[in-house]
């Protein structure tokens, strides 16, 4: 008789086995969450420094700014400053050809106590120019004496150049002798036109009504006419007006 074979089938359960169909693996899900935990980490300390660099350039940027105007201020201020020292020095240029025009300068009419004046000693300053009003009643003059007598005073007589200057030089002025006396002015006649003697022919023509005669060749400004000009012969004596450059501008 033939004897059974009979096999037995032994199963091990463990304690901790996992479930059938169950896979878990729990150190790799524990890595998975410490590398989201160092990603997050990352990116907000790498958006905070990014946010800090850009204020920080922004501050830069505002610093270099500021920088930058106040250099634009300093050159501006050094601009101008340039610009004065350069009037200063043609201004004393201008000074130093002035004082050079006279064969000795007369320090004590034009600087008195030291302190220098536009004019000398008995002239008006008007427009950076100097004007002598001659008032001697002893001595007057013809035109070519009167020029003479300016020329010797380093200057010349007066040359009319607007309706201010001539509106001064009639406000200087005063009736004397009677209505035919005035001041002597640097304006003669050149062929059939009256020029000044700086070589500029006449524009402005403040004559009288009525005073053109043609062998009357110089001019006279008379006081008793508001300062209007008439002609004169020459050798006819009256008083005259010089006018000269200004030793220094004034303000």
């Amino acid at each position: 008789m033939d004897e059974e074979l009979h096999y037995a089938s032994i199963v091990f359960k463990t304690k901790n086995s996992p479930q059938k169909g169950r896979r878990q693996f729990p150190e790799q899900r524990l890595s998975f969450t410490n590398r989201d935990r160092n990603f997050k980490f990352y990116f907000i300390h790498r958006r905070a420094f990014i946010i800090l660099q850009r204020k920080n350039r922004q501050a830069d940027l505002t610093d270099l700014s500021a920088v930058n105007d106040q250099l634009l201020l300093q050159i501006k201020l050094l601009r101008n400053r340039t610009d004065e020292l350069s009037s200063e020095a043609e201004e004393l240029n201008r000074t130093l050809g002035v004082m050079m025009t006279f064969e000795s300068f007369p320090v004590q009419d034009f600087c008195p106590e030291k302190k220098c004046q536009p004019c000398q000693r008995g002239w008006i300053h008007f427009q950076q120019k100097c004007y002598m009003f001659y008032e001697d009643n002893r001595w007057w003059k013809g035109w070519e004496a009167s020029r003479t007598f300016c020329q010797k005073a380093v200057s010349d007589l007066v040359v009319v150049d607007n309706l201010q200057e001539q509106e001064f030089i009639g406000n200087n002025t005063k009736f004397y002798y009677d209505q035919y006396h005035g001041y002597w002015l640097g304006l003669h006649k050149s062929g059939s036109s009256w020029m000044w003697i700086d070589g500029r022919n006449d524009t402005l023509g403040f004559w009288t009504p009525g005073s053109h005669d043609p062998l009357l060749q110089y001019a006279l400004l008379i006081p008793e006419n508001r300062g209007s000009w008439t002609p004169a012969r020459s050798q006819f004596l009256n008083k005259f007006i010089c006018e000269g450059e200004a030793l220094i501008k004034s303000n």
